[in-house]
């Protein structure tokens, strides 16, 4: 066998084994000199360089970051308009039973949602920011690559987006907690079998941060899958592309003294390629089962979440029908008022009564209405944000591990899983910016859903010992009759 036969052999078992392509024969029969790895070096450029359309993607997701990460700021340091005020982080809450009387010493800690949720969107949006700018960079220059930064921003993007979502449901369970009538019952029959505040807040502080944690070690070695690939990516390349000068300068060459060598240094290129390939095989193997892990983790919390809308909507839309009962009847007896009055003063039969306005009544309702309604617009937005964020990092981690196992070949679907994380960290902002617009933009100013009810039927008002503190349990749940 000449030389030249031993140089196509190598190179077409080459190409076949990193397009994953077994039929060798036919790449050898549409093969040309220097055809076939001109090829290969066409598909690798195309991996790290997309087109302009994602270029030009990356700038628009980038100025929407600056737009959430202004409206975080807007949140944090504006005051909101309106007649509801929360300019408070922490509060205290002492909860006492129907005799008045501390059921313990240690209070309630209320932490609010809207304040904290934008200062952890805020690391969130900056810290994608950093990560698309990365990608922008490695995207313009596929030679400089930032391991470091990679796995900064693409662990903090996630672990911030997580934390601000049980933030937010930490802070609604606890005013619910304080405003729930069953929790309230259970404090005045058996104030000794009452759950004990200290209990709430050593769960409600040490799990999230337990959870924080973990999350962060699962996004750790996830993100370490995606800069291997970046990093893989660029060893091929460096390394197709010391083959194409080999090709170039043995295809140039004369001499016939020159070539055994020229065969020695593809050889070499060949031995330097099945010792990669070698070297990461274990560590993939073990980058399918955290990519597994991950997407089980990914999967509960999207379970989770559905269960806790789903039960949410139907106590909202329970409430909205019986708002829309309530309504009706209020109509008709106000209507039935109306009709006594008229026959009194027809027969001139005792005093009138004055009835009560038709205006008022469906004021009330349409007030309780629209508070309803709202609450389940930003219940739908939050979660919907949350459940798609779920969703496109299961499908990122699918894709990773199709991409593993050499059943993904397409430069199309690896670009698109490159955008996985940026999809997932910008979906999850959109509630910031709806609670911007509901705080400084909405004419209704219901901001922050306030319960309209007295909360002196569901519990007694706590004994705020902090002087600081001075506000009462309906300044915490956004009574409109507060003043600030």
């Amino acid at each position: 066998m000449d030389y030249d036969s031993v140089k196509m052999e190598i190179i077409h078992q080459e190409i076949a084994r990193l397009l994953d392509l077994q039929d060798i024969a036919g790449i050898k029969s549409h093969s040309r000199e220097g055809f076939a790895l001109t090829k290969v070096l066409e598909f690798i450029k195309e991996l790290n360089t997309p087109s302009n359309h994602s270029l030009r993607a990356l700038q628009v997701v980038f100025a929407f970051n600056l737009i959430i990460c202004i409206s975080c700021l807007t949140i944090i340091f504006l005051q909101p308009r309106g007649k509801c005020y929360r300019v408070w982080v922490v509060k205290k809450l002492y909860i006492t039973d129907s005799a008045n009387q501390m059921i313990s010493s240690s209070p309630l800690y209320l932490l609010n949602s809207g304040f904290t949720m934008s200062i952890s969107q805020l690391f969130g949006s900056i810290s994608t920011q950093v990560y698309i700018w990365t990608l922008y960079k490695i995207y313009k220059d596929p030679q400089r690559i930032s391991k470091p930064n990679l796995f900064i921003c693409n662990s903090l993007m996630f672990s911030f987006e997580f934390f601000a979502y049980w933030v937010m449901a930490w802070s609604s369970l606890y005013t619910r907690l304080c405003s729930s009538t069953t929790y309230a019952a259970r404090i005045k029959m058996q104030s000794r079998r009452a759950i004990h505040p200290l209990a709430y807040n050593v769960f409600f502080i040490t799990f999230p941060v337990v959870v924080l944690l973990c999350h962060l070690i699962v996004i750790y070695v996830a993100s370490r899958y995606f800069v291997d690939q970046l990093n893989m990516r660029l060893i091929f390349h460096k390394l197709l592309h010391s083959g194409y000068l080999i090709w170039e300068k043995f295809d140039s060459s004369k001499s016939q003294q020159s070539r055994p060598d020229l065969i020695n240094e593809i050889l070499a290129l060949n031995h330097q390629l099945e010792e990669l390939s070698l070297a990461l095989f274990h560590h993939y193997r073990l980058l399918l089962s955290i990519i597994q892990f991950t997407c089980a983790y990914w999967g509960a919390i999207m379970v989770i979440t559905c269960s806790f809308l789903a039960y949410s909507l139907w106590k909202l839309i329970s409430a909205l029908r019986r708002n829309i009962i309530n309504r009706e009847k209020s109509i008709i007896s106000n209507k039935g008022i109306s009709n006594t009055n008229l026959l009194s003063n027809a027969e001139g039969e005792g005093p009138t009564i004055k009835p009560r306005s038709k205006l008022e009544v469906i004021s009330d309702s349409d007030h309780h209405s629209v508070r309803v309604k709202r609450r389940i617009d930003h219940l739908a937005i939050r979660g919907g944000a949350l459940v798609f964020s779920a969703l496109v990092t299961i499908a990122y981690c699918f894709t990773g591990a199709f991409d593993l196992q050499n059943t993904v070949k397409n430069p199309n679907l690896r670009t698109l899983a490159d955008w996985f994380p940026i999809v997932s960290g910008t979906s999850s902002a959109l509630p910031i910016i709806f609670q911007c617009w509901r705080m400084y933009c909405d004419k209704d100013k219901l901001i922050f859903d306030c319960p309209k009810t007295n909360l002196k039927n569901a519990i007694a008002l706590p004994n705020i010992k902090d002087p600081q503190l001075e506000e009462s349990i309906l300044r915490i749940t956004c009574n409109a009759n507060v003043s600030r």
